[in-house]
């Protein structure tokens, strides 16, 4: 899920029933640019940076492919079952 926020949106992710994950969607590689992270059309596990195709995991937003060679820039997220709180 996409949301308003953050730098340049934010990027939500159920990893399993009781896990979310958000991250900010400004890809961290040459960020002057202002590129977003998506989500690969082809996965429900990776996102990739629409400039450059460096790639990372959903699961914890480390660096899967370069150039890019830092991690997502992850938020709090506290889930109860009902709600999802997204902090800094």
């Amino acid at each position: 899920m996409y949301l308003k926020g953050g730098s340049n949106g934010i990027l939500v992710y159920r990893a399993s029933q009781e896990d979310m994950k958000a991250y900010d969607r400004q890809a961290p590689y040459q960020v002057v640019n202002e590129c977003q992270v998506i989500v690969d059309s082809n996965s429900t596990t990776t996102c990739s940076d629409t400039c450059s195709g460096s790639q990372w995991l959903l699961l914890d937003g480390q660096i899967i492919k370069g150039p890019a060679s830092l991690p997502l820039k992850a938020y709090n997220v506290s889930f109860d079952g009902e709600n999802v709180t997204i902090t800094n």
